[in-house]
């Protein structure tokens, strides 16, 4: 669905799926309708044992696998880099995320709730977090922009994995999505905590 969706609209260069366990059947399907399309392995033994696991509702890795995505794309390919879950779909506005990547060189919409509504404590420890920035609005996981020739949103790329292969980091002990996003929150409180970008667009019916 988000294949179709993103070649009917063609903002991309480069279309680029991570497989994360995909089967030959997926992966053939993927090449036979979407030929264009880049297909890159995720190597889980290059990162921490925990990014590879699943836990007992079936959970990959806390989603630590994204950030190192990100980071692994942008190294490559030398270019602007757009997440977007597979839940995702786009429309025409989408050229507005465009020009606010070219202006900020970062990009990621609000999502539900606040900072401290949807991090654990011993997350904001560990990022050592402003206490009196948990009210700001918690910000989207599954869809975020990174501008490889803009030095401080590598060194937010690069943040974001490195805290996210910390398994304390991004997935404290006795935690549930009612209280902590993993990879989401730790990115929230980079963006927040730094503060390179400053005022980002937040209309997420637009965005």
């Amino acid at each position: 669905q988000l294949l179709k969706n993103l070649n009917a609209y063609k903002f991309h260069e480069k279309l680029i799926v991570y497989d994360l366990g995909m089967n030959s059947h997926q992966l053939e399907q993927i090449n036979i309708n979407f030929p264009k399309v880049i297909i890159e392995k995720f190597n889980f033994d290059e990162y921490p044992e925990f990014v590879g696991e699943r836990d007992d509702h079936g959970l990959l890795g806390f989603y630590a696998w994204k950030p190192n995505i990100v980071v692994e794309t942008l190294e490559k390919y030398k270019m602007k880099v757009i997440w977007l879950d597979s839940a995702n779909l786009i429309d025409w506005k989408f050229v507005f995320v465009l020009i606010v990547l070219s202006s900020k060189h970062f990009f990621s919409p609000i999502s539900a709730g606040k900072v401290i509504d949807f991090t654990h404590e011993k997350t904001l420890e560990s990022l050592e977090f402003p206490f009196n920035k948990t009210n700001k609005r918690n910000l989207t996981g599954g869809f975020n922009a990174f501008d490889w020739n803009h030095k401080k949103s590598i060194e937010i790329a690069n943040l974001w994995k490195d805290f996210s292969n910390i398994q304390e980091v991004i997935f404290p002990k006795d935690i549930t999505k009612r209280t902590h996003r993993w990879d989401q929150s730790i990115l929230t409180l980079l963006i927040y905590k730094y503060n390179y970008f400053g005022y980002l667009p937040k209309m997420k019916k637009v965005f």
